[in-house]
């Protein structure tokens, strides 16, 4: 199915976690205040790299940021309207944003082969999760993992195993990754479920929910070491105090979810 299709069902979930970010941020900054978290005195280091000017990009300068503004809420605006393929939407906002703010063409270069290596290793791993799922599918093992998951959960709760796995997303996202999570565990989580007539957009959104903020913690993805990094905090540090309210949000997102009818019990 199209991205965009199982996303817009999913939006109503997104304004509900805004909020419960908010809250998060709320008490965070509460905890904070009470001393209950470890700050440090020490003065901010700024290296040379932060502190080198990027030429082509004035953070001072109110026309640009107003356009950063507009290109943003546009691209989103024509993902939510479906009016294009999103990869279009993403590729014509991509161009736009680096001519507004590296104008130099040079500049333009560095920053593409700077991130093109993670791009195209993103456009590996997709190939290679459609090789993987396929080889799932087409010879039958698939089929034999769910039959001998649904053998072992109990037939009561065999309707349930959908939110039973994204009770534990978290954990699992922390041990897996994105990749074996939505390669490997949900396709038989899909095939579980289909004998009991769940749909497989449904087990999707579930787990998609519950996973999502799994990711700020799992440290099988890139983007946490790179936030660590910034901040000079330790992995293991940031798991210990992390992990509780994660996975708390993880699972009250779903039950969100249910209320609101995204998730049909």
């Amino acid at each position: 199915m199209n991205s965009s299709d199982l996303w817009h069902p999913l939006i109503p979930v997104q304004a509900v976690m805004l909020i419960l970010l908010l809250v998060v941020a709320f008490l965070q900054g509460k905890i904070s205040k009470r001393g209950k978290e470890t700050l440090t005195d020490e003065p901010q280091k700024h290296t040379e790299k932060e502190d080198a000017p990027n030429p082509g990009f004035d953070k001072n300068s109110k026309v640009r940021l107003l356009i950063n503004y507009v290109l943003t809420i546009g691209v989103i605006a024509l993902l939510v309207m479906d009016m294009l393929p999103s990869a279009f939407v993403f590729m014509m906002g991509l161009a736009i944003g680096l001519i507004v703010n590296i104008p130099d063409l040079k500049m333009q270069n560095k920053k593409l082969k700077e991130y093109g290596t993670a791009a195209m290793s993103m456009v590996v791993t997709l190939f290679a999760a459609g090789v993987f799922t396929g080889v799932l599918k087409n010879t039958g093992i698939l089929d034999s993992m769910a039959a001998t998951i649904v053998a072992i959960i109990p037939a009561a709760l065999g309707p349930y195993t959908h939110f039973i796995i994204a009770a534990f997303a978290v954990p699992l996202i922390m041990c897996l990754g994105t990749d074996a999570f939505y390669y490997g565990l949900l396709p038989v989580v899909i095939g579980v479920c289909a004998n009991f007539g769940i749909e497989a957009e449904i087990v999707a959104r579930t787990l998609l929910i519950a996973e999502n903020v799994g990711v700020t913690i799992s440290p099988l993805t890139p983007a946490v070491f790179l936030g660590l990094g910034v901040l000079d905090l330790e992995l293991g540090d940031h798991i210990k105090y992390s992990i509780p309210w994660v996975w708390a949000v993880s699972i009250l997102s779903i039950i969100v979810a249910v209320v609101i009818g995204v998730i049909p019990l």
